[in-house]
């Protein structure tokens, strides 16, 4: 049987998120439910970055020569790569506000219940 990128990607996706949510129940015996709103947070925190980031570099120093670098190698791709990049970034549209959504009830409930049992 020959295996796939796809069945592979699935199959890390599958790892990543059985490890999420071991750490999330670590997180809840160790800490209480404050470590599920840190998570949630954290989540947040990436999808926006992603957010922010999707059509600019992504680095911590943003200089003109940067810029010039990424048109410069956004007109020299050929009509196909342009096409998977449209691809891409629209599966990472569709993607992405799950993931966001996911973190902020993530957020809420953790800080929410911390809160309820701390008053």
């Amino acid at each position: 049987m020959r295996i796939s990128g796809r069945m592979l990607l699935e199959g890390f996706a599958a790892a990543v998120f059985i490890a999420a949510g071991l750490l999330g129940m670590a997180l809840v015996a160790r800490v209480g439910f404050i470590g599920v709103g840190i998570v949630g947070a954290l989540i947040w925190f990436v999808c926006v970055r992603i957010e922010l980031n999707s059509d600019g570099p992504i680095d911590i120093v943003r200089s003109p020569d940067l810029y010039a670098r990424l048109v410069r190698e956004r007109q020299s791709r050929s009509s196909a790569e342009k096409a998977a990049m449209r691809l891409e970034k629209r599966v990472l549209a569709r993607s992405l506000p799950f993931f966001r959504y996911l973190g902020i009830g993530l957020t809420i409930i953790g800080f929410g219940v911390f809160l309820v049992f701390r008053v």
